[in-house]
């Protein structure tokens, strides 16, 4: 499977609610995705992370002055990546946010079934998504970190398409969407090597360590 998309994203890290990012995303199984960042503070980044390739560093292409002749190479589920991110890289992905919805899933109806609510149907592009939310009892406030999750599911596909994450304190956690979503679009390997062309990788490239 592989697929491409305009994967939009804000989180709360660290108590602060950051701006929201809209990102370009290729991502194909196992494990390649390619990233373009196209609003947000860090708009003009590139990034690409092929699990087991390039010493298995999340390669980053920033553009400011000095940052631009240098790729940054990162662990993937380092300090660098999470001061910016509540996942490591390898979360990244519809297939990493169903198998976080369904552990998650499984961890709820053994304490107790969550309320559900189905909040009705929208479009997004060429897709109609249906919305539903799931909320749990204050009594599971110590076993989880949120009380209510609201899910956008591609009728069309079945695939979750947006979730968004909400404390006990009602605040939001962490929203995720994916747009103009195109599946199997034939991705090549090179879409996911930082030679190619089309992208603005250079040649130079800096490991940063993660240690503080």
């Amino acid at each position: 499977m592989d697929y491409t998309a305009l994967f939009r994203r804000q989180e709360r890290i660290g108590g602060e609610l950051k701006p929201e990012e809209t990102i370009f995303l290729k991502f194909k199984k196992p494990f390649k995705v390619y990233m373009r960042w196209l609003e947000g503070p860090h708009a003009g980044r590139e990034a690409i992370y092929v699990k087991g390739a390039y010493g298995d560093k999340f390669l980053v292409h920033e553009t400011g002055i000095f940052a631009r002749f240098f790729v940054v190479a990162l662990d993937p589920a380092g300090a660098h990546v999470l001061e910016e991110s509540r996942f490591p890289v390898t979360e990244i992905g519809i297939g990493r946010l169903i198998e976080r919805l369904a552990m998650d899933t499984r961890r709820a109806w053994k304490a107790e079934a969550p309320a559900l609510r189905e909040l009705g149907k929208s479009r997004s592009g060429r897709m109609e998504i249906l919305e539903v939310e799931a909320a749990l009892s204050k009594h599971l406030r110590e076993e989880f970190s949120y009380s209510r999750i609201t899910l956008g599911i591609d009728v069309a596909s079945g695939l979750p398409v947006k979730a968004a994450f909400y404390d006990w304190d009602g605040y939001l956690v962490g929203r995720y969407s994916y747009e103009n979503l195109r599946l199997n679009p034939g991705l090549e390997e090179a879409e996911f090597d930082p030679a190619n062309p089309d992208y603005g990788f250079p040649r130079w490239r800096l490991e940063l360590n993660n240690e503080r």
